[in-house]
Formats: structure tokens, sequence, C-alpha cells
């Protein structure tokens, strides 16, 4: 999962002293830069992509956290915050709901037939880029409270979820031979 990306930049921040949601940011954009060019290079599934960085973040992100940080860095911590940081969340917000109305049409194309979606034009490239990131942006919102287990676990349960009764209702109206 892409949350766990943000457990280096967690423990580094915890580290050094400094806000560990910039450190936790920090590594989620370049871990999904990472995945993007792997993908892009390798061929393989963003899934697959992401689950290579996954194992190397859990690893890092659990070496350089201090043990009394780890659970933070999981499972979140709630604190009261600051205007500042509420205005900013909720810029981040009003970003990804932009983003999914803007490029909505785009998206479903390019999950039910990528191949349909280039020919009608659709950069694919480009678009897998700002799904990742507004991905990588919703579990950011989410870090602070959760951690990084949580945010992640929030985020793929439900569309996996989603998935699995969009195709057992399409199965019932348009079985397959």
């Amino acid at each position: 999962m892409i949350s766990h990306v943000a457990l280096p930049g967690l423990g580094l921040a915890f580290l050094l002293h400094f806000n560990p949601l910039l450190g936790g940011g920090a590594t989620l954009f370049l871990g999904t830069l990472l995945i993007w060019q792997l993908q892009k290079n390798t061929g393989f599934s963003a899934d697959a992509m992401i689950g290579v960085v996954f194992a190397t973040s859990v690893a890092i992100g659990a070496a350089l956290t201090p043990t009394e940080d780890l659970v933070d860095a999981l499972f979140g911590k709630f604190e009261l915050q600051s205007s500042f940081a509420f205005a900013i969340g909720c810029v981040a917000v009003l970003t990804i709901i932009v983003f999914i109305f803007r490029f909505k049409d785009e998206l479903n194309l390019a999950i039910f037939s990528p191949e349909l979606a280039a020919s009608a034009g659709v950069k694919l490239d480009r678009l897998n880029i700002y799904f990742l990131l507004a991905f990588s942006l919703t579990v950011l919102v989410g870090l602070r409270f959760m951690g990084g287990l949580l945010a992640g676990s929030l985020i793929i349960i439900p569309a996996t979820t989603g998935r699995r009764l969009g195709s057992n209702i399409s199965q019932f109206f348009w079985p397959r031979p």
C-alpha cells in the first residue's frame, strides 16, 4: 500500500524533530514518482510496483523510526490542529475533489479499457501520475490521525469492496458464457 511509503519520512522526521507530515509527505511524493517510473520502465502493473516500494519502505521506516514513535507512525495520533494546518488540509481535500470531478471520465475509461482510453486520446502516463499523486495526497491528509497502516486500509478496503460488488452486479446483468 502506498501509505507505507510515508514511513521512512515519518521516521526521519521523528529522529530529526521536525513535523512528521512534512517527512511523510516528502517520501510519499518521492515514492509515488518512483512507482510511476518503475511502472513505465518495466511494464509491470502499478500494484506490483507499489508492492516492491511498499516492502522497501516498511523496512527502512521501521529501522529509522525511534521505538517510542513507531506506534504513532503506524497508527496515528489525534492532536488538535492549528488554523493553518486545518486550512492546508481543506485545500488538499478540495484539490482531490476537483481532480476526481475533472478526470472522472478519463479514469473510468482507463480503468475498464486502457486500449480504448488510449485510442480516445487519453494520455495514460499523465493520467496515471496524476492519479498516483492524488492518491498519495489522500493518504497524506489521513496520515496525522490514522497513521500509515490505518490510512491505507481505509482507502483500499472500500475501493476493493466496491470493485468486487461492481463486478458481481455486472455479471448479474451481463453473464459471461
